[in-house]
């Protein structure tokens, strides 16, 4: 059992790290050629583009070239044509080209490391139930809370936790290593902009991409089960019998009797969309109709899946939902630390902006 935890231990330590990594590749630095401002002015002109790329110091740049090269890549919406966009007294340079791919790039590590973060939160839950069975608990239900517990600390560390480690700013020198040497040391708009948009984009991605790791397994079966018919609508023959390829009658009961539900994983999922969003929605109200969808879905996904696919479950009973009942309260918890940061910043929430509104 000590060897079972230890390996769960690495394998936590391993995929923090892991998600740590990626994470890192993700951030976007404002010391580019090519700087991405948090907000652009209408009706940027090449010539004013240009000016402000041939300012030596990028720190100093407004990202006018950005501001440029993006709307007309929306108004000719051709590569092509967008390589060839001419800048007055810029020469032969393809400015526009060189931004395009900067920005691709940017663009593809922001949003592709939260598909790297979702990947490894569905592998990693699948490891533990595997190890589960070699923990030697004595219910059912006991097995599935240990599960559950791993699964949900990990989940949502690697989805709320790890970004704000990346991306973090407080003075620390690591030496190389990517956490709390970010480029943010406050909640302002430009975090909001990057890391805050990338939350977002997790959880909206959550919403949908556990549900159909599970709702492609019951179509498989149902798929397989075609096939052993010849596809015809009914199983039973006229004259008795049923139209079948198998041989036994435990392979062919097998064959339709579904499998009983993961429910560490859906415990698993509840908590850790809640607690993600009440960690962030202090800050970013918008992820409060994401978590009204995620859990809209979770229902009725699961409420198909336990009336048409999943066989009856007789090994539990009622001590999982009340020891989960406990791990509501770090929600609130979650919510009123995190709130705490987001409204310390004096330049988003202060008395003057009020007033101005």
């Amino acid at each position: 059992m000590g060897f079972v935890y230890l390996i769960s231990l690495l394998i936590i330590i391993a995929s923090m790290l892991g998600i740590l990594y990626f994470k890192s590749l993700s951030k976007v630095s404002d010391d580019t050629e090519y700087v991405v401002p948090t907000f652009c002015p209408p009706k940027v002109t090449a010539l004013q583009a240009l000016h402000d790329h041939e300012i030596a110091n990028p720190a100093n740049r407004r990202g006018l070239m950005s501001c440029y090269c993006l709307s007309e890549a929306k108004r000719l919406k051709d590569p092509k044509k967008l390589f060839a966009v001419p800048f007055p007294g810029g020469g032969d340079t393809l400015y526009c080209k060189a931004w395009f791919y900067v920005y691709a790039t940017d663009m593809a590590l922001k949003f592709g490391a939260p598909m790297v973060i979702i990947a490894i939160n569905l592998i990693v839950p699948i490891v533990f139930h595997l190890l589960s069975e070699f923990e030697h608990a004595t219910t059912k239900t006991e097995e599935t809370e240990r599960t559950f517990r791993k699964v949900a600390v990990l989940s949502y560390f690697n989805i709320a936790i790890v970004i704000l480690m990346i991306n973090m700013n407080v003075g620390l020198d690591l030496h190389g290593f990517p956490i709390l040497d970010g480029d943010y040391a406050d909640f302002n708009t430009k975090w909001y902009k990057n890391v805050g948009a990338g939350v977002s984009f997790t959880l909206l991605v959550n919403v949908f991409t556990p549900q159909l790791s599970k709702l492609s397994l019951p179509l498989i079966k149902v798929a397989l089960r075609c096939h052993d018919r010849g596809c015809r609508r009914e199983l039973k023959k006229e004259g008795g019998g049923v139209h079948t390829k198998k041989v036994l009658q435990s392979d062919l009961a097998s064959l339709y009797t579904g499998a009983e539900m993961s429910a560490f994983y859906v415990y698993a999922q509840y908590f850790v969309a809640m607690w993600s969003v009440m960690s962030y929605s202090g800050g970013m109200p918008c992820l409060y109709p994401i978590g009204c969808l995620n859990f809209f879905v979770l229902y009725w996904v699961y409420k198909y899946l336990l009336l048409k696919m999943y066989c009856k479950t007789t090994s539990f009973d009622q001590q999982l939902c009340l020891s989960s009942m406990a791990l509501f309260k770090y929600a609130v918890i979650f919510h009123l630390f995190f709130g705490a940061f987001f409204y310390s910043n004096s330049n988003i929430l202060s008395a003057n902006n009020l007033k101005s509104l």
